[in-house]
């Protein structure tokens, strides 16, 4: 299984703001859906961090995404860290999610065929 295209759909949800002691929040918040496509036809979709850094760092991790195996994910770690270890410090981007934790990858649950929610510890 091969992965043939990352889709990336940039959101904002609504999120009341709430009163604490660091104050109010805006009354949305951003988001990232992830969409990942395979040769064999599955999709997963999962969701990460939004805004404008984020977002760039999912869309400079593409050409490495983009046909690779979904579950051989320590490359992609490794090459990734390489990347950001070269890039300046403080480089807009920052750190996007690797899904290096089981049941994250939104691919994982179709490898043993296994309902999400028991990838994701529920019941």
């Amino acid at each position: 299984m091969r992965i043939t295209n990352l889709i990336l759909h940039p959101i904002a949800i609504s999120d009341p703001p709430l009163r604490s002691s660091y104050g109010l929040h805006a009354p949305f918040a951003l988001r990232t859906i992830v969409e990942l496509q395979t040769d064999s036809g599955l999709t997963g979709i999962s969701e990460t961090y939004g805004g404008d850094g984020p977002l760039a760092g999912l869309e400079a991790a593409r050409s490495h995404v983009v046909g690779m195996d979904p579950f051989r994910l320590a490359g992609l770690e490794r090459d990734l860290s390489r990347e950001a270890a070269a890039a300046a410090a403080g480089a807009a981007g920052g750190r996007s999610q690797t899904y290096l934790v089981p049941g994250e990858n939104p691919l994982d649950r179709h490898r043993n065929r296994l309902p999400g929610s028991d990838w994701k510890g529920g019941g």
